[in-house]
């Protein structure tokens, strides 16, 4: 009788020490998912003033200044090299279809364009116009809120088309260019 007991008593406490390590686990993986959840969170906001600091600037800068990398297309399939009227003609103006055609061989394929080093989805002037209508719609708006810092924030590549688009030698800075050409 006496041996059952120290065996019921030794599983006993095999079972409390077992049951406490599996509750550290548990705590150690809700404080490591937790810590790593505020990591991100400050991440996340590190960026978005990054990203927020690297538009303003890009919007304050002149037009004069900004060296824009050379801006052609090759097509994927024949190799033809499209500068950047080809590539707007290309576009089928359609706001489902954001592919343009190669004047080559016809072939339609995405397009994508560089400035100041940054990739950026090539849309045609209707499509910009209406993602930009889109944004605008489903955000609230402060009273004097900035709309294309923000823009510019969230969705550069609208800036970045709006700014192609635009007649920027007309203006002082690229949020100018870019305000005149969205209509704000």
């Amino acid at each position: 009788m006496a041996r059952t007991r120290v065996s019921t008593t030794k599983k006993a406490k095999k079972q409390a020490v077992a049951k406490d390590e599996e509750e550290q686990v548990k705590v150690d993986k809700k404080s490591r998912r937790k810590f790593s959840k505020q990591l991100r969170t400050h991440q996340e906001s590190l960026q978005s003033i990054s990203k927020k600091f690297k538009a303003e600037e890009f919007l304050d800068s002149n037009p004069e200044d900004i060296e824009e990398d050379e801006n052609f297309v090759r097509c994927p399939r024949c190799c033809y090299k499209m500068n950047e009227s080809q590539v707007t003609e290309g576009f089928a103006n359609n706001v489902l279809n954001h592919k343009t055609t190669c004047p080559d061989c016809d072939h339609k394929f995405s397009t994508i364009a560089r400035i100041r080093k940054q990739y950026y989805v090539w849309l045609c002037k209707r499509q910009t116009k209406d993602q930009f209508e889109f944004w605008k719609s489903e955000r609230e708006f402060a009273e004097n809120e900035d709309i294309v810092c923000r823009l510019a924030t969230d969705r550069p590549e609208i800036v970045f088309n709006a700014y192609k688009y635009s007649d920027k030698d007309n203006f002082k800075t690229v949020k100018d260019a870019v305000e005149n050409w969205l209509e704000i």
